[in-house]
């Protein structure tokens, strides 16, 4: 399965010169793109009533792919997969040579981590872009030659499980911190909403009025 992958993908970045440039920086600035939508999500957020829920979601999103890589490196450790170059001599393999082990991709478990974790702080649109994005990247590296599928496949994979289990965890632990924010002088890092006025008619100071003496 991994070599067909790969010598079909290698096949087709051959036959498809005009794309190769595009790919190439593609696989880099995707990644960056996913960092600004991580913030278009936060700056979205602080206009809405649950802010300090996806702020709190948003900080775990960050925090997962942060995760997801340490854990990347450490299996690359481990299993010290070679790269595709290295015994695929004659394919044409646009990536560069890197000295890092192929197993799991880096790019993809990040990734995977970031999807994972917008699609917990809510806001559908600017997820929903993340995916293609997100998805898009990891296919690069099976373009470029970087990867087998496998490689992909599963770091997408554990990016996915990492998110799923940091990001909520994140959030119950740092959303009386953030709350606490919220209700202080840098209330705006949260959020837009101002707090709520007191109403006149608050209970807890002022007796309703005896309607027997009317």
């Amino acid at each position: 399965m991994d070599n067909a992958v790969f010598n079909a993908m290698t096949k087709f970045a051959k036959d498809t010169p005009s794309l190769n440039g595009f790919v190439k920086v593609f696989t880099t600035w995707g990644v960056v793109l996913l960092a600004v939508l991580i913030l278009l999500v936060y700056l979205r957020g602080r206009f809405r009533d649950d802010a300090v829920e996806r702020l709190a979601r948003v900080i775990g999103t960050g925090l997962a792919a942060v995760v997801a890589y340490g854990i990347s490196e450490v299996i690359k450790e481990v299993v010290k997969r070679p790269r595709p170059w290295t015994t695929h001599l004659n394919s044409f393999i646009l990536a560069p040579h890197e000295t890092s082990y192929s197993f799991p991709s880096n790019h993809a478990i990040v990734v995977g981590a970031v999807i994972m974790g917008l699609w917990l702080s809510r806001d559908v649109f600017i997820t929903f872009i993340a995916t293609i994005d997100g998805l898009l990247v990891a296919a690069s590296r099976l373009y470029l030659g970087a990867h087998y599928f496998s490689d992909v496949i599963v770091g997408l994979l554990l990016g996915l499980i990492i998110a799923a289990i940091v990001s909520p965890l994140t959030s119950r632990l740092l959303h009386p911190t953030i709350e606490n924010i919220a209700d202080g002088k840098y209330r705006k890092i949260v959020t837009s909403r101002p707090k709520k006025l007191l109403e006149l008619t608050d209970r807890r100071k002022f007796k309703p009025l005896d309607t027997n003496l009317l």
